[in-house]
């Protein structure tokens, strides 16, 4: 009970005090007059806009490939030449006969595909592209003063 009562005590003297400090802090007399009056000016950030030139995406190597250029080609092959056959007859009389007959060539159409072009591959660069963006950079940060003002500032 004994230690309630000193710590109150404690308490009461320190608010005693502080009132009295903060008085004189702000500027007054012990009279209670105001010596002198501030009021607290805020500055506001400055921002501006700054434009600026980015890569978008960078430069790079491509492989590009030509590929060869085929044709068909229609040619007459001869599979068999032009010749003579010997055709063995015999007659009505039952004689031998031979006969020299003609045969023609035996050709035939082949398709053959023919390299008209030959492909080739060739390194490509491309090269970086690049933009412009517009940023919002601050150019001085927000302060705060403190002004005198007149001096009977209640």
């Amino acid at each position: 009970m004994k230690s309630v009562r000193v710590l109150l005590a404690v308490l009461a003297a320190a608010l005693v005090m502080g009132t009295s400090g903060e008085a004189s802090a702000f500027g007054r007399h012990r009279h209670g007059h105001a010596v002198a009056c501030y009021k607290k000016v805020v500055e506001p950030a400055v921002y501006d806009y700054v434009t600026r030139r980015v890569m978008l995406t960078p430069g790079w190597y491509d492989t590009e490939v030509t590929p060869a250029v085929y044709r068909t080609v229609h040619a007459s092959v001869v599979v068999r030449p032009a010749g003579y056959d010997w055709i063995v007859k015999v007659d009505s009389h039952g004689n031998e006969v031979r006969c020299k007959v003609e045969r023609p060539a035996v050709v035939r159409q082949v398709a053959r595909r023919v390299l008209v072009n030959s492909g080739h591959s060739s390194r490509v660069y491309h090269p970086p592209v690049y933009g412009h963006v517009r940023e919002r950079v601050l150019v001085r940060a927000a302060r705060y003063s403190w002004v005198r003002i007149h001096p009977s500032c209640q």
